[in-house]
């Protein structure tokens, strides 16, 4: 029990726990944005596929910048990298709430919004990850990144049960404010972080930015089980995007309390995370790693199946109605949660463990935009079907996709044994 409750306590190092207590203040502000922006532009547009092209351009521009950001960012201070982009955010938000107060709802004022912060988070998340090994000891690795996630995600919980009273109280631009205050307050915890900053190699420094990412790309090429992972994690975010894009849609049509509901089922996921987290370590143990990322795909699969059939409980009793149809969108949530959790601990430590420290800021933004290169395909995708099919059928669609797409995959990682790790 002990060893669960105070795991980062142990580290004796102060310099992490300040990079967890602002990631965490961050998620805290992110998880009420999520909610309140999604809400937001549904109720403004009245339009799912609106929702979907925000969701496309969030992700198109992430792949667009991001092979190259690396490069850019491994010869640069890391903190200060993670300090300038959270006050960017927060310039960024504040002068979309200015914005938004004064009138300004237009569909093309979000578009523009998300392209912004999308943009500036390709700098942060490289620089995030790669400062890790200069805040942690190699046998830490497991032990900080759960602790991270763990303790992120109970923040980010914390902040979904607030996030219908906050919108209540302040309306949803003034919720999205609030994570730009998050972000303030973020960069001036990473800007007291102490670290000793390896040097950076005449070479590298000399070094042309798309030669750099060149380099990397020829790292991750020569590593096969690393580019597995991408291409798979890439039909992971894929598979994902529709709820992304449809969430506010699919709540407004087939609940009631419509904001409570979609604050519910993200506190549902998110406390499936947390209990991911918190038991990963000890699941990985026992059990064999190779089915982590092919049984997340499938339950997410399932996830979409079950809320097309929830939608189909009709009835004005307690247990054939409403609550029934809340009730278990809840629980799926909560599972699809765990899966998500287990998936995002496996890639994120098989990463760091595998890839070269001098190659971390590089490859993590190569990989990431593998990872990301069929999601702005896929919200485009399901922008288009928004417009003609009701959001319960393209679930239903996507969920049957999902499962034998991972299915199949599943049968195929049972040969490879780089996933045994």
């Amino acid at each position: 029990m002990n060893q669960t409750r105070l795991p980062f306590i142990r580290f004796n190092n102060p310099q992490f726990t300040k990079l967890l207590i602002a990631n965490a203040i961050s998620r805290f502000g992110d998880s009420i944005d999520m909610i309140a922006f999604a809400w937001l532009i549904y109720t403004i547009t009245n339009s799912a596929s609106w929702s979907a092209v925000i969701v496309g351009v969030n992700q198109f521009v992430s792949v667009i910048f991001q092979p190259f950001v690396g490069s850019i960012v491994e010869n640069r201070n890391k903190k200060k990298v993670m300090v300038y982009t959270d006050l960017m955010r927060f310039i960024t938000i504040f002068i979309f709430f200015i914005s938004n107060k004064a009138g300004m709802e237009q569909p093309i004022l979000f578009v523009c919004f998300t392209a912004m912060v999308s943009f500036i988070e390709t700098f942060r998340i490289p620089a995030g990850i790669s400062v890790l090994p200069y805040l942690l000891k190699e046998e830490d690795y497991d032990k900080g990144i759960s602790t991270n996630n763990a303790i992120s995600k109970g923040l980010e919980l914390i902040g979904m049960l607030l996030a219908g009273t906050v919108i209540t109280w302040v309306g949803a631009s003034g919720a999205i404010l609030l994570d730009g205050i998050t972000f303030l307050i973020s960069a001036l915890l990473i800007a007291t972080i102490q670290y000793h900053n390896i040097s950076i190699s005449q070479q590298n420094k000399a070094a042309n930015y798309i030669q750099m990412t060149i380099e990397g790309m020829k790292f991750l090429w020569t590593q096969k089980s690393l580019l597995l992972i991408c291409v798979i994690c890439g039909l992971i975010n894929a598979s994902v995007i529709p709820f992304d894009s449809l969430q506010a849609a699919y709540i407004n049509l087939y609940f009631e309390e419509k904001v409570q509901v979609l604050s519910a089922i993200s506190i549902a996921i998110s406390l499936g995370m947390l209990f991911g987290a918190a038991v990963y370590q000890k699941f990985t143990r026992i059990h064999n790693n190779s089915s982590i990322l092919s049984a997340g795909g499938m339950t997410i699969g399932f996830y979409y199946i079950a809320a097309f059939f929830i939608t189909k409980i009709n009835g004005s009793s307690l247990w054939n109605g409403i609550f029934l149809r809340v009730l278990l969108i809840i629980i799926a949530s909560f599972i699809v949660g765990v899966a998500l959790a287990f998936m995002n601990n496996y890639v994120q430590i098989y990463f760091i463990k595998e890839v070269k420290q001098e190659f971390l800021s590089r490859i993590s933004s190569i990989s990431t935009t593998i990872t990301t290169a069929l999601s702005p395909i896929t919200a485009f995708a399901v922008g288009i079907l928004a417009a003609v099919l009701e959001t319960s059928v393209i679930f239903l669609l996507c969920g049957f996709l999902t499962a034998i797409e991972f299915l199949v995959l599943s049968c195929a990682l049972k040969r490879v044994s780089c996933f045994e790790k």
